[in-house]
């Protein structure tokens, strides 16, 4: 829990199909499918058949939240919550700024 509570977010840039956004995130995962793995689900939307990659970004959030982030994470509404959004698109580019 220690690793976790001094974790700090970075600056990304990520152009998606044309479109820049500027994001703080502390983490981007870009999914073609809904699981990670082990069960836990990152891009519910996701299909591995439709061409789409999900980008799916997870804000800062208060470290109260982790225990109900790790729980969306296995019930399969990790988008449902205000600290992750997720961006559809075909071509992607990101950096850290």
């Amino acid at each position: 829990m220690n690793v976790i509570s001094k974790y700090k977010p970075s600056k990304y840039i990520l152009t998606i199909d044309g479109k820049t956004y500027e994001r703080e995130a502390f983490m981007i995962s870009v999914a073609n499918s809904p699981q990670y793995g082990n069960n836990a689900y990152i891009a519910p939307n996701a299909s591995v058949s439709d061409g789409i990659l999900d980008v799916c970004i997870v804000h800062k959030f208060p470290l109260y939240i982790l225990p109900m982030m790790v729980f969306r994470l296995f019930n399969r509404s990790a988008d449902q919550s205000e600290y992750v959004e997720i961006i559809p698109g075909k071509e992607i580019q990101y950096s850290a700024s």
